[in-house]
């Protein structure tokens, strides 16, 4: 039976179907684009939400919705990519190992020189506040022995009486020990 309702294809109407089918053949489908670059869908996919390609339409097949990509498009990514990778192929067309063994022994040389330098610019005012300390710390304790000497004693006149010399001299009692443990002892009933 013939169904009226249903309008019948013109030459209008097959013509404009037929001019879409031409567009969207010029444009590529996501597994094209993603095949001629070597990269899965799911990749492709994150590119688009990063902004790196442009969907320019999508086409339906089914129930499904086919994104559609221009091939200006992939060709710039197809660039950059061979771009990004150039120095590791540089890199990997050395002929001599040798002259590649030496050029990469040159280049930690001289990033073994540029850290130590580094290193040596960090630690310089380190080094001269320990100097600087140090030559205190030496001064006190030089001030300490001048301050605890005892000057030579004049020589007894001829037929006096001899003195006590400091050796045979009876010691005087110290002040209690004022380190950690012997606080620690008077604390808690030692000393």
């Amino acid at each position: 039976m013939y169904d009226d309702s249903m309008p019948e294809d013109t030459a209008e109407a097959t013509g404009v179907a037929g001019e879409a089918e031409e567009a969207a053949a010029a444009l590529l489908t996501a597994a094209q684009v993603a095949q001629a670059l070597g990269i899965s869908t799911r990749r492709l996919r994150d590119w688009r939400k990063e902004g790196r390609i442009t969907e320019v339409g999508r086409f339906k097949r089914g129930t499904a919705r086919i994104p559609l990509f221009d091939p200006a498009d992939m060709t710039r990514l197809q660039q950059s990519e061979a771009a990004e990778e150039a120095p590791a192929t540089v890199v990997a067309t050395v002929a001599s190992p040798v002259a590649f063994a030496e050029a990469v022994a040159h280049q930690v040389r001289q990033l073994l020189t540029e850290r130590a330098a580094a290193e040596a610019a960090a630690v310089a005012p380190l080094v001269a506040l320990v100097r600087e300390q140090q030559e205190t710390i030496d001064d006190l304790r030089r001030q300490l022995a001048e301050a605890h000497s005892i000057p030579p004693a004049a020589p007894p006149p001829p037929g006096a009486a001899p003195t006590p010399s400091a050796a045979t001299a009876t010691p005087v009692p110290h002040a209690p020990a004022q380190g950690l443990w012997a606080r620690l002892r008077r604390a808690f009933g030692g000393e």
